[in-house]
């Protein structure tokens, strides 16, 4: 509770998506599609991308990043015959993620263009994020695991940010 704003209007929103998700995640698992292991994580998760939308956003462009890196290393080890290595991506924490992905972020603020202090403002407080981070461990498969039932993810963020990414370069 200490990560949550505290304007109730935004409790009950975020109360209405936990339902949204919840009733998700029980659907899936009829069908065995999913399967839970910690609801706790669950609520943490819906949480992070709740509170945190822009930076999540940032998180999951990031690991994303790292899971193609890594399907062309595998498909240059296969097409050598070498023998290939576990992906090694997936147990990395989202805090070592979000801290590389806040470099490039950063960097690419101080260009001061408007479009990031647009979708920067969308944040609570960075701080807090790190901390929640810390506490809660996710890891990229956790990320990874949770995202085909995530209900509250703004995907327009991912576009704007990779938008401007385009544009910069």
């Amino acid at each position: 509770m200490p990560y949550v704003k505290g304007n109730p209007r935004y409790i009950r929103d975020l109360y209405f998506v936990l339902r949204m998700t919840a009733g998700v995640v029980e659907y899936r698992m009829k069908l065995h599609k999913f399967d839970i292991k910690d609801w706790d994580k669950l609520v943490a998760w819906v949480v992070l991308v709740q509170q945190w939308p822009y930076r999540v956003s940032w998180i999951v462009l990031h690991a994303e990043d790292l899971e193609l890196k890594a399907a062309v290393k595998k498909r240059e080890k296969l097409s050598s015959c070498v023998e290939q290595a576990p992906d090694d991506y997936m147990d990395k924490k989202l805090h070592a993620i979000f801290k590389s992905a806040q470099e490039k972020q950063t960097e690419l603020e101080k260009k001061g263009e408007e479009t990031w202090k647009r979708l920067n403002s969308l944040d609570g407080d960075t701080e807090l994020l790190e901390l929640f981070l810390q506490e809660f461990d996710f890891t990229v498969q956790d990320m990874f695991d949770l995202l085909p039932v995530t209900t509250n993810m703004d995907t327009s963020i991912k576009r704007a940010i990779n938008s401007a990414l385009s544009q910069q370069a």
